[in-house]
Order: structure tokens, then C-alpha cells, then sequence
């Protein structure tokens, strides 16, 4: 219980610790790491410039600090918290169109086991709104269901899809996009207070 293991450089690190409470792992390198967290409760992740893989067991109140890199997190414990609070870099160098259907995904976090009780922390206030385009909106946050295809690595909108997509204004204009698996069942449920959405 309370391991501490860091994280700092380049190659590809594979961690997996048990079921102690309060674990943190600090994956602060540009590697491409595989973290494996136990079912304890108050585990916690920060992450960094790689690209990392997180598996968090079925503890309670784990959270997930989200850097520059791109990440595929899942987690399996109740209040769960997503903290994007410094993901401000625009998902894309062309900005999508309130028409476009799919976008790519190779360069998006993705997270997946989202539950009622579950919260998103953004950069800055938004107002959340449900079932929109997968452009996005200045000075919001928006969801949009869809289907996300892992393999073909795209997203692609429509409303019976049970996947969803959170873009938000990160300020300045920049517009990021993060794809979670499942969510879309949670949307019509999300509500925002301040700069944290709880699913």
C-alpha cells in the first residue's frame, strides 16, 4: 500500500503493482509505458510525453492525471476522476467542421469505463452540451455519441452509437477531443460545476 514508482525517460517501461491503497505511479518520460494498477482505492497516475497504457483495478476514488502524451486509459473503480485540467494543445492542426460525420483517433486519449459518478476535470469552466457535432463549440464542452473503432482508428458520429466524444475549449481556441468508450450512455446524465463535469 502507498508504493511509489516514477517514471522518467525514454524506453518502454511495464509496471504492475498489487492491491495496496493510495499507489502512485509518476509516468513524467516521453516512454511509451504499460502501467497495471491493483484494486485499492485512491491510486493514482500522472502521466507525461509518451505514449502510455494504464489499467486501473476496481478500487474506488482512483484518478488519472492526463500531460502532453497520449494516453488509453481504463478504469474499472467507482468516482474515478479524468484530470485533463493541462491538456491544452489542439487535437487537431485542421480544425473539424460541424458537418464532419468521423475523425481520426490516433492521436486522441482515450478512456474507457467511465460510470455514473465519474468526473472530468477540463482547463477552464464550460457548459456542457449533449449530443453535438464532433467540431466542437468555443467556450464549451461538448459531447457527442458515436462509434470508436480501435483497429481503424476513428470515431464516427451518429446517435446510436454507444461510444462518446468529449471536445472542449481548452482557451485560445485551442479545441481537444478525447474519446470515451461507453460513455455514451452516461451523456444525457453529465452535468458541469466550474471546470468539472460529473458523469
Amino acid at each position: 500500500a502507498g508504493d511509489t514508482v516514477v517514471l522518467s525517460g525514454s524506453g518502454a517501461s511495464v509496471v504492475t503493482l498489487g492491491d495496496g491503497a493510495g499507489d502512485t505511479v509518476e509516468a513524467a518520460g516521453k516512454g511509451a509505458d504499460t502501467l497495471h494498477l491493483g484494486a485499492g482505492a485512491g491510486d493514482s497516475v500522472s502521466l507525461g510525453a509518451g505514449r502510455d497504457i494504464v489499467f486501473l483495478g476496481a478500487g474506488s476514488g482512483d484518478v488519472v492525471a492526463f500531460a502532453s502524451g497520449i494516453a488509453n486509459v481504463s478504469f474499472a473503480g467507482p468516482a474515478a476522476t479524468a484530470d485533463l485540467s493541462t491538456v491544452t494543445t489542439a487535437s487537431f492542426a485542421t480544425p473539424t467542421t460541424a458537418s464532419q460525420a468521423q475523425v481520426l483517433t490516433n492521436n486522441l486519449n482515450v478512456i474507457t469505463g467511465f460510470t455514473a459518478g465519474d468526473k472530468i476535470v477540463l482547463p477552464a469552466a464550460d457548459a456542457v452540451v449533449v449530443g453535438h457535432n464532433l467540431a466542437g463549440s468555443d467556450g464549451q464542452a461538448v459531447l457527442a455519441s458515436g462509434t470508436y473503432d480501435p483497429l481503424g482508428g476513428d470515431f464516427a458520429y451518429g446517435a446510436t452509437g454507444h461510444d462518446a466524444m468529449l471536445t472542449y475549449d481548452a482557451g485560445g481556441g485551442a479545441l481537444v477531443s478525447v474519446v470515451l468508450v461507453g460513455g455514451a450512455a452516461e451523456m444525457a446524465h453529465a452535468s458541469v460545476i466550474g471546470d468539472v463535469i460529473t458523469f
